[in-house]
């Protein structure tokens, strides 16, 4: 059985908190002005395809909280 990485989220395309997913090939971390940041591409639904939701995707950028204060 696979691991359900997501949770719920808000859907800029929905425009509401709806049940997402974490797409493991969009996982990747990135220099953001000299902090290594975690980028992560997010489907709006149940799995991989979108289903039992819009199926937009979009990306979030995880930043440590040493980096923002």
């Amino acid at each position: 059985m696979a691991i359900r990485r997501g949770g719920r989220r808000y859907c800029p395309h929905c425009q509401e908190v709806v049940e997402t997913r974490v797409l493991p090939e969009g996982y990747k971390q990135i220099d953001y002005r000299g902090v290594l940041v975690k980028r992560r591409k997010i489907v709006c639904g149940t799995d991989r395809d979108g289903t039992g939701g819009c199926g937009h995707m979009w990306f979030t950028i995880e930043v440590p909280d040493v980096a923002v204060g």
